[in-house]
């Protein structure tokens, strides 16, 4: 009994300290930066601006917070299991708006709002698909969304803009803020789309190169965007996150099939 408990304690260890649970930590922590909260009314009020007095919508704005949300999900399923993450995504999706509200310098936008029920919604559509086919939608969905947003607002220069090859000076330039919370998003991303490709039986390492290749071209492509700004970092980013995602993999599971390989038990 003893040595049962035992092993029944350190497998929800390693369950929660697992690459799903990091890949989220880092998601749900970069949509909630600074983590200061405010109870000040006014602040509160101001908060709710942008969707009572100023509700603009962004498309690829809603379609990135969805993409997030479905991601969410799946990472979820690999942890608490797939009915359970009905439950607690729809927790962790109050919290995040809760927390849109409360944290100072963020504010609640009808993209969010829309954008995370969108998500939500699918993914109780999709929760129960088999796997490799909920992953593999999941991972287009969420390409997709990073893609779009690279290459927003998708207008063209009178000419090309300099690459910038020194690599993470741009996270040193304007508010510092910003820029962990854009590192952070990207980080998520980076993170929840390699988890995903290994999820659908790819390997690392090559999906990794094939990732950092397509955020260099789009980042070439973003040389003849206005208002944006071309960098050798993000892929270096994404060469990073698969670094440590390697090394993590040494000490906790990846999780990638266990909500699978508990199915085929059931059957």
């Amino acid at each position: 009994f003893v040595g049962k408990s035992g092993w029944s304690v350190q497998r929800s260890v390693s369950t929660y300290l697992s690459l799903p649970s990091c890949i989220l930590l880092v998601w749900f922590v970069a949509e909630l930066l600074p983590l200061v909260p405010s109870l000040d009314l006014q602040e509160i009020k101001n908060s709710f601006k942008p969707l009572l007095l100023d509700p603009g919508f962004s498309i690829v704005d809603a379609f990135s917070q969805a993409a997030g949300v479905l991601l969410a999900g799946r990472l979820l399923a690999a942890i608490v299991g797939e009915s359970a993450s009905i439950r607690v995504l729809l927790i962790l999706i109050v919290l995040l708006l809760l927390g849109k509200v409360l944290v100072v310098t963020l504010a609640l936008d009808l993209s969010t709002c829309i954008g995370v029920t969108i998500g939500y919604v699918c993914w109780w559509v999709i929760h129960a698909w088999r796997e490799p086919r909920r992953s593999q939608a999941i991972f287009f969905v969420l390409f997709f969304a990073y893609t779009l947003s690279a290459l927003m607002p998708l207008a063209i220069r009178s000419g090309p803009a300099e690459f910038n090859w020194i690599p993470f000076a741009d996270s040193l330039q304007g508010s510092m803020l910003t820029n962990v919370q854009a590192v952070g998003n990207r980080l998520a991303v980076y993170g929840g789309l390699l988890w995903l490709w290994q999820a659908v039986g790819g390997r690392l390492v090559p999906g990794s190169i094939a990732l950092a290749l397509w955020v260099l071209y789009l980042e070439t492509v973003q040389t003849l965007m206005e208002g944006r700004t071309a960098t050798i970092s993000e892929p270096l980013w994404v060469l990073i996150v698969a670094i440590v995602m390697t090394q993590t993999s040494r000490f906790v599971p990846s999780l990638a099939g266990r909500d699978t390989s508990a199915r085929r038990k059931e059957s």
